[in-house]
């Protein structure tokens, strides 16, 4: 599964939440992940 081996390489690479929610060059990741609620 193509986007859940994108998530791994995020996580791998120390990508945490708040960098996903702050910077839009990771947005790909925030459209996968879904959150209900923006921090």
């Amino acid at each position: 599964r193509p986007k859940e081996r994108m998530v791994e390489q995020a996580q791998q690479a120390g990508i945490d939440d708040y960098r996903l929610i702050k910077e839009p060059e990771v947005g790909w990741w925030l459209e996968i992940r879904k959150p209900v609620e923006p921090l």
